[in-house]
């Protein structure tokens, strides 16, 4: 079997377009600027992400779009309650009865 062969080439920076000092602003010094500046902002940031990333991000957004569907919660009865904890009480100890094939 042959090895492969290392790069001999550097790779290009992935942040290479960055200012050297990047730091978070904070939320008052965004809404300073100006809305074209916000977006120019965002597309900027958004290209440097990888394409799993960005379709990562696109699922979330429209998962956050949809609407949440109620959930009925089922209401047991007392009966049912009573037999489920026989249940687990026999199968902990081994004693579960087979059930008979018609």
């Amino acid at each position: 079997m042959m090895k492969k062969r290392r790069r001999t080439t550097r790779r290009r920076k992935r942040y290479s377009n960055l200012p050297i000092r990047a730091r978070l602003m904070s939320v008052t010094e965004l809404m300073k600027l100006t809305k074209t500046q916000l977006i120019n902002k965002i597309v900027s940031s958004i290209a440097l992400l990888s394409k799993k990333k960005l379709a990562v991000m696109c699922y979330q957004i429209q998962k956050s779009k949809l609407p949440i569907l109620p959930i009925k919660k089922r209401v047991w009865s007392k009966k049912q309650l009573a037999a489920q904890r026989l249940f687990a009480k026999r199968a902990k100890a081994g004693t579960l009865r087979k059930r008979r094939r018609r």
